[in-house]
């Protein structure tokens, strides 16, 4: 939340169109893009410009794994065409006439006959993964990875909070990774059509949590980062996935050197053992908290999965019955 929807709280209630506080608002605070801070519409979060670079990875993140998150490594269908996706604007897009309506899961899976799979995943086959399925935003490259690196800081908490809405209503467009039998059955085919009663029952999450960082490190960046995206992630799924709580039970156990100065192996033996889950408020220890759930973990950016690798491991062995990763970003070549 920025200072302008700070102050609105406060402010009388808004009684019409364009009443006097909004107009007072408009004149100290106008709305501007979370990125390079041009003026936007009233409920904008990004100018035309960086909504478009943004977006410009979108196409290949529709044939991603869904195993492993990797841009373009789905190939193509099923049948074996070699169709390209479609691009899919899963939240309202801004237009010059006023915002348009998001597309439905139906709309999103159906286009193009589009059904993402991870049999031609070499990562897949080569990696003994803990978590069942990544879905992932948009490629780690160019303006999104300086989006991503900002929102790491406190004094970027409207881009962290814009990124996790994003990223949001991204996941509830998700049919393929949330299937139920969908780590049983990596090719499971799933029918779509405009009937509500041919739409296909999904394991939606029951906990979403987010990556956490040690004390010091948090305390250097002044806040923001994954939990701000998480808990955005929340307030937008949580009006259609009801049963969905958000909590932080994560904690790191010691200090983790960056992993981003870090080869392949190091980073594995960097993260190895480092978390823990942790019981929120006054739950009874009898019962893991955990046990039986399925949790969607939520992060910036995934590069090699090493972190989120090792940190479904941990939910797994205390209990969590399938672990399901969300990023804002997604790098190449890992």
């Amino acid at each position: 939340m920025n200072l302008r929807q700070t102050l609105r709280r406060y402010l009388p209630d808004r009684q019409e169109p364009g009443d006097l506080w909004d107009d007072v608002l408009g004149l100290l605070l106008p709305p501007t893009c979370r990125v390079c801070d041009r003026c936007v519409r009233e409920g904008v979060d990004f100018c035309p410009k960086c909504d478009r670079e943004f977006r410009s990875s979108e196409r290949v993140m529709q044939s991603a794994c869904r195993r492993c998150g990797r841009p373009g490594a789905g190939g193509g269908n099923h049948d074996g065409s070699s169709q390209d996706p479609p691009t899919v604007h899963p939240e309202p897009v801004p237009t010059e006439d006023g915002i348009s309506p998001p597309q439905s899961a139906a709309t999103v899976a159906g286009a193009a006959n589009l059904k993402p799979c991870v049999q031609d995943c070499q990562i897949c086959h080569s990696q003994t993964l803990h978590f069942d399925s990544c879905i992932a935003l948009w490629v780690y490259h160019d303006l999104v990875r300086e989006a991503v690196v900002a929102s790491k800081y406190g004094s970027q908490v409207a881009l962290a909070d814009a990124l996790g809405r994003r990223l949001g209503h991204r996941l509830l467009t998700e049919t393929v990774a949330f299937s139920p039998g969908f780590t049983d059955s990596p090719t499971v085919e799933t029918p779509f059509d405009d009937s509500p009663t041919s739409a296909p029952a999904l394991d939606s999450p029951d906990v979403i949590t987010c990556v956490p960082s040690h004390f010091f490190r948090r305390v250097s960046r002044g806040g923001g980062g994954s939990r701000v995206i998480a808990s955005a992630v929340y307030q937008t799924v949580r009006s259609q996935w009801k049963q969905a709580e958000f909590h932080e039970c994560l904690a790191t156990t010691r200090r983790i050197e960056k992993q981003a100065w870090l080869g392949e192996k190091e980073r594995i033996e960097n993260i190895r053992g480092a978390f823990k889950t942790t019981t929120p408020g006054w739950r009874s220890r009898k019962r893991p908290f955990l046990s039986g759930k399925h949790v969607l973990l939520i992060d910036d950016v995934m590069t090699t999965g090493a972190t989120a690798n090792e940190i479904a491991k941990t939910l797994k062995r205390d209990g969590a019955r399938r672990v399901t990763i969300g990023v804002v970003a997604r790098a190449t070549g890992h």
